[in-house]
């Protein structure tokens, strides 16, 4: 099971935290990330005893027992959204020690803002609150002005798209020593992969070509002499220092990082686009934002080819286990469930023009893996 983690929203008093981590909750649901809400508030009464009391020291107490009580909730793999003010640097440099997984957010609002909306609800200020006892975070991971223009929705997505991002960084898995041994050495496949050879067959792949997770270079060199116009985007610097290496051509451009940050940076539109053996090498959450970020760079009736491992293949168990579908043997892979594939393709605004599942497209000389080949249309 995959360790969950901490997104704690700051901010003091009538700044929207509960508001905006509500939002939240249900953009991470719709992620299906496992999400759970603490709010401080209802942390405070569901503990209320004689070790809740409001001077400094009892605060600084009870927050860490809210952390600690999020952090157990994420060793058992939730996505918790801990809204709570908690903002004391005793507190932070307890987390640090503790080397807890906590995203801090600050929702900074000024003053008078906050004060007009604490006389339509709360009125915590004309009891008594003291924002002079808490210290303003210096370095939060992630600052939101949560007001004038910025909805609580806006807050909530900024959020979101903030913490994907930043997980994606550190599910690795080990894959990036992996792939940078891999092609730091000659052993990688130099000729044209079957599935290539057949999209080319087919005659569903037009230009220009996006090419997802180009490896060496193998395909974009036999895109290339079929006259494509090729971009070639991998997430190992190895892979692309080798491609532009080795392919000298004007019609191609290498591009090194995360393929959905990538495809958010291209300034161009494809006709297609072309993804072997690459989606079992990205986490879920890689494969949910990269498909949620073609339609930016797909033209409507364009292309999608992708071949990749089954969920059905043997290799699907063994190895360590990482999750239902993830397996690490040597190196980390994923595999792919056709239906999964298929749902998620049709939810991002595909046509399945075919989906086949076989042993026989990619042999190797040591194995025969169950891939699946699905070519669609983006609607």
């Amino acid at each position: 099971m995959k360790r969950g983690r901490v997104i704690w929203i700051s901010g003091l008093s009538s700044s929207g935290k509960s508001t905006v981590a509500r939002i939240l909750l249900d953009c991470l649901r719709e992620k299906e990330l496992n999400p759970l809400l603490l709010d401080g508030d209802d942390l405070r009464r569901a503990l209320s005893s004689e070790s809740t009391g409001y001077t400094k020291k009892e605060r600084v107490e009870l927050s860490k027992v809210y952390f600690n009580i999020a952090c157990y909730l994420a060793s058992q793999g939730f996505t918790v959204i801990l809204a709570a003010i908690s903002m004391f640097e005793e507190v932070r440099e307890w987390l640090d020690i503790a080397n807890a997984d906590v995203e801090e957010i600050f929702l900074d609002v000024p003053q008078k803002i906050r004060l007009e909306r604490d006389s339509k609800s709360k009125s915590i200020y004309g009891k008594g609150f003291h924002p002079e006892l808490y210290d303003i975070p210096s370095t939060p991971s992630l600052k939101i002005n949560n007001y004038g223009q910025t909805k609580p929705s806006d807050a909530a997505k900024q959020i979101q798209d903030f913490i994907l991002g930043n997980w994606l960084i550190n599910e690795d898995f080990g894959r990036r020593e992996h792939w940078k041994s891999y092609y730091s050495q000659t052993n990688a496949p130099t000729e044209p992969s079957g599935y290539a050879k057949f999209v080319i067959d087919s005659n569903i792949l037009k230009s220009p070509l996006l090419e997802i997770g180009c490896g060496n270079g193998r395909d974009a060199k036999y895109f290339l002499e079929h006259s494509y116009s090729y971009t070639g985007i991998d997430a190992s610097n190895e892979a692309i220092s080798l491609c532009k290496s080795t392919i000298n051509d004007n019609n191609a451009i290498f591009i090194s990082g995360n393929a959905a940050t990538a495809l958010l940076n291209l300034s161009q539109v494809y006709n297609s686009v072309y993804m072997r053996f690459c989606l079992h090498a990205m986490t879920d959450n890689e494969e949910r934002l990269l498909f949620e970020a073609l339609p930016k760079v797909l033209l409507p009736g364009g292309s999608l080819c992708i071949e990749c491992r089954s969920i059905n293949d043997i290799n699907a168990k063994q190895g360590e286990y990482i999750s239902h579908a993830e397996r690490r043997k040597g190196h980390y892979r994923r595999f792919i469930d056709p239906y999964m594939l298929e749902s998620r393709l049709l939810k991002s605004g595909f046509r399945v023009l075919s989906l086949t599942e076989s042993r026989g497209f990619a042999p190797q000389s040591y194995e025969d893996p169950i891939v699946i080949r699905c070519e669609s249309i983006r609607a």
